[in-house]
């Protein structure tokens, strides 16, 4: 059960910076985004 627990835990350890990478990836093209409609006029 010990064993399973710290599996668990370094399987979230490994999951996070994943998730975060792909949502900051997602940020910065909404960004982008944002910054282009604003640049082009009308």
């Amino acid at each position: 059960l010990r064993e399973l627990k710290e599996t668990i835990g370094q399987l979230k350890i490994l999951h996070l910076p994943i998730t975060f990478g792909v949502s900051e990836k997602r940020l910065r093209v909404q960004m982008l985004d944002k910054m282009r409609s604003d640049t082009i006029p009308g």
